[in-house]
This record gives structure tokens, sequence and C-alpha cells, in this order.
């Protein structure tokens, strides 16, 4: 059923009031901090056009996100949107917020008022239950961190005192009435994982910052034939399992049943991760590399910018990466920013957009080239001393070429929203992050998982999201497994469902479509544009040639 509206907001309390009676997508204003600034407004236009939505209201928003979402609209005339500027108008909810007291599926919110509009969309779309929690707190979030740090890295005692201590903090969130309950499945609207207590019926995750776009995201890919892009992604590094076969084989088999299957071959360099990650449009993306803690290199930077003396501290991670059998080059930087004009990045008076500015043309200048941007001169970077050493936030994926993919600033399957099933050792509190404003879903580990059960629950999640909903699948892939904790936790609403096709053939020609169309689309920069057009190019042919495996017959 095609949606009235598509909401963003500011204001939650009006948003509501708004939406309450009519059918609408309804998503926060994104976090406009670290290096969403521009990318944020991007995937929230990307979720307005793939939701066949011309009416958008902006209710309550700042005056710099109405100016940047507006100034993208005003790119797109024929796509006929409508755009409808609101102020705030309420500072209260005018009634508590229960959905159906009888719902068989539950929605767990913290209460928030930022939250409150997402929950009673899924409520509403599913006719579930609706069940407030007290927030959690920056010492709650803090020691629960701590003790999952425990259970993720450490063993023995240690590792059980860290599940424990989880568990403890969800029971008394939840209380001992929601956790004798029986639902058909629980999606959980909270800055935490609360998944991780090994309940008996599927669940989900939604954390607090992204649980809008995360949530309609899925209520996307679920619901839109456009979005359906007819391939699946398996990145096997090569080496990941030691003790049992890889997932690349058996992966492929089942899926290449409703999907075209890439890449062709089994291993994957940096290179493959970054374009097929980036520059391809998926379904699924199966992940079955390792995870890191990567360490940084501190460096400092002066530079001249519009003729002003500037001078910005960071610490970066290089990779040079090769696209097989193409010829092609491409280097990629991971940023984190430490200092901008001695003003600490977390500060509200950093300079964040010149830092940003800067890191375009800071690879140029490393590599002692001169910066295409006319308005940065004199650029000088050296390596910082006596500086305490800096691991990147998250954790990365470490590719078959042991180099460092890190998911942080790009684009996953081409704002496609695809299913993301990472099967690396903790993986759910390390990467998941990175991947999920991008996704539909996203499934990771919460501990290191042994190769021959990461195989078997794979497969079994594979072979069920044929004939069951995304959180179903993974409930009853990994039900062997759930004793004191659930192995795998899903990022995404369990009771929505990823769309197949009726054959191989249709899906290969449907990516095909897709990608013919994708090699006429530009950034402006030529030589990424190249590379993305050379690519594209040459995974189409590849998935064509899987319609006729053996050649044309004489």
């Amino acid at each position: 059923m095609p949606k009235a509206s598509f909401v963003i907001y500011g204001c939650p309390y009006t948003a509501f009031e708004e939406t309450k009676d009519i059918e609408a997508f309804v998503v926060p204003e994104p976090n406009r901090t670290l290096y969403h600034l521009n990318r944020n407004t991007h995937r929230i236009l990307n979720m307005v056009g793939f939701s066949g939505v011309k009416d958008v209201r902006l209710v309550g928003c700042s005056r710099e996100f109405i100016e940047d979402f507006s100034a993208l609209l005003a790119e797109y005339p024929a796509a006929g949107f409508r755009l409808d500027i609101e102020e705030k108008k309420c500072t209260a909810f005018s009634r508590h917020v229960t959905g159906d007291p009888n719902g068989a599926d539950v929605i767990v919110v913290e209460g928030q008022p930022d939250l409150i509009p997402i929950a009673h969309q899924l409520a509403r779309e599913k006719w579930a239950k609706i069940v407030l929690v007290d927030p959690t707190s920056d010492q709650e979030a803090t020691a629960f961190a701590a003790n999952l740090k425990d259970f993720e890295e450490c063993n023995g005692l240690a590792r059980q005192n860290g599940l424990n201590a989880c568990r403890a903090f969800i029971e008394k969130k939840l209380g001992a009435g929601f956790l004798s309950g029986s639902f058909s499945s629980a999606t959980f609207i909270t800055k935490l994982p609360f998944n991780l207590y090994p309940f008996r019926f599927p669940t989900g995750h939604l954390r607090a910052r992204v649980a809008g776009e995360l949530a309609t995201a899925g209520l996307l890919k679920a619901r839109t034939p456009r979005l359906q892009a007819g391939v699946t992604v398996i990145l096997d590094s090569g080496n990941t399992q030691v003790a049992a076969a890889s997932e690349y084989g058996a992966l492929r088999d089942l899926l290449c049943s409703s999907y075209g299957v890439l890449p062709v071959h089994k291993p994957a360099d940096l290179g493959d991760f970054q374009h097929f990650v980036e520059d391809i449009p998926v379904d699924l993306i199966f992940l079955t590399a390792h995870s890191i803690q990567m360490a940084l290199t501190n460096l400092e930077a002066t530079f001249s910018f519009k003729g002003r003396m500037c001078r910005a501290q960071y610490a970066v991670d290089r990779g040079i990466s090769s696209i097989p059998q193409s010829g092609l080059i491409g280097c990629q930087t991971s940023y984190v920013p430490i200092e901008v004009n001695g003003v600490s990045w977390k500060a509200d008076e950093c300079e964040r957009e010149l830092f940003l500015k800067f890191a375009k043309v800071e690879m140029d200048a490393s590599l002692g080239m001169k910066p295409k941007d006319s308005e940065f001169e004199n650029i000088k970077i050296t390596v910082a001393t006596n500086t305490t050493p800096i691991r990147f936030p998250a954790k990365c994926i470490k590719c078959g070429d042991d180099q460092n993919f890190v998911p942080l600033t790009h684009t996953i399957g081409c704002y496609y929203f695809p299913l993301v099933f990472n099967n690396a050792c903790a993986s759910f509190s390390g990467i998941c992050e990175e991947f999920v404003p991008d996704a539909s879903f996203y499934v990771g580990t919460t501990r290191g998982v042994d190769s021959f059960s990461a195989v078997e629950v794979v497969n079994k999640f594979a072979q069920n999201l044929g004939n069951m909903t995304v959180g179903e699948a993974l409930f009853k892939a990994q039900y062997p497994f759930i004793n004191d904790y659930t192995p795998y936790l899903l990022a995404g609403v369990p009771w929505l469902t990823i769309p197949r096709f009726a054959s191989p053939a249709a899906a290969i020609m449907k990516a095909s479509s897709l990608l013919k169309d994708f090699r006429y689309s530009n950034t402006g920069n030529a030589r990424e544009d190249h590379t993305r057009s050379v690519f594209q190019e040459q995974q189409r042919n590849l998935l064509l040639r899987q319609l006729f495996p053996e050649g044309p017959k004489t």
C-alpha cells in the first residue's frame, strides 16, 4: 500500500500528532556529527525517492537540515516532490502510546521522545503492542559496554561474569512480566542490544541513534519492488576458515537459484571489498573475513585555506588496492580526526567542515601531489611524536591481502539497503554501527564462534530466508546454540522479509539493467567514476555468464 507522506522530524511531539492517524514513513532528522553531515541527508533523500511518496513534510527540523535537504530536492525537479516545511506545534504527547494491547508482536522502546514516532509507525504496520522502558543512562551504558567487552574478548570467569552482568541489566529493565511472556517477535528500540538475552522468539534491535533509518530501510526493502537488485555478494577472504570448509561454496549453491552471485572467485582483497560493497547494488552481503582492531598512524598537518593558516591533528590507516584482472589501482584512507586548529574534534566549536574538506585533498598531499582544490596551499604533513597510540574506534574487516576495510564513510550497496550477514567474531558490537545506516538488516556475532557452528548457522539462515521472516530465519538457524546467550544478533525489524526472485534469469536480468543505468551516473570525480564504471561493467558481464555457464550452444 503506498504511503501518504514521508515525514522527517526535528520535533517528535508534533510529528507524532501529525502522523498518528495517517499512513506515513516517519524518520528523525539525521545526526550531523562526525563524518555523517551530508551523507545522512543524501541517505534520507534516497529513502524518500525509493518510497515512491511525493509529499515530503519537514516537521520542526533545524534550519541547517531544511537548507541542505531543500537544496538536494531542487536538483531533481523531474521527480515532482512536494515539500512542506512545518513549524513545531506541540511540546508533549497527547496520549499514552500502547499500540495494540493484544498484539502478538511487541515493540520495546525507551521512553525518549525521538523514538516514540518510530515505535508507533512499526506498531501500526504490524498491529503490535508497545512497551515503554526507562531510558538508559550514560553510566548504565558505560557499565554495560565494559561487561560486553569482557564477554566478547575474555575467557573463563571474566567472560561469564560479563555475560551475567549484561543479562542482569536486561532483566532489570524489562521486568519479570515481560520475560515470562510469549510473543511472535520483539523489536527493541534501545541504546543497548537487549536481544543479547536468550529469548525464545525472534528478536531485532534498532539502536536509538539510527532507529528511524534502519526501520524505514527495512520497510522499503520488504515492500518496494524497485529495491530488488538481483545480486548476492559473498566476500570470502580466502583464509577465514581453518578447521572447516569455507562458506562460499555452500552459500553460492543455496542462493544462486534466486540471485546472481558475485564474486565469481573466492578470495577477496581490499579492492574487492571496497567496490563490491560500495559500487554494486545488492540484496544480500555475506562476509566471512576476520574483524580486528586496527592501529593507526598519528599525523599533524599545517596548511593555508583561503589564505588562513590552519592545522589539524588526525590518525590514519592507508591501503592500496587493486581490482583483479582490471588493471585498476586505488587508494583508501581511513581517518580519525583528533583536533582542528587546536580544538578537540568532539567539542561543539570544532571546525569539522574544514577537516572534511581537507580530507578530500589529504591523500594527494601525502603523495607529494598538488591538491586539486586551489583553496588549499602549502600543505605539510608530518608524523606526530610523543602522542598516545590510537586504534580505530570500531572493528575493521581484515581482507585476504592482509589489508583493512573500514566501512565508515561509504555507501553500502548503492543505497539499495541490503541485508548484511557478518560472520566474523564479535562482529555485532564492533562493526554493526558502521554498516547499519545503509542496510535494511545486519546480522553479527556477539563473540567468537567456532568455524563449524559459523558455517552451519549461515547456511541454515540462507536456506530459511526463502520462506521465513528475517528474524525467524536467524532464530531457527541458531536455535540449537541458544543457551546462556544468543550467538547471533539482528539489527533490524525481525518480522520483515527480504525479496527473492522466481529464477536466476529474472534476478540477473534485473541486475544487468541496474548496472547499465549505474554506468551513466557520475560523482564529478573522473578517476573514481571511471574506476566504478569499469568494475560495474566487468561484474555485469560475469553475471550474464552465469546464465550460460557452458557458453552458447551451436
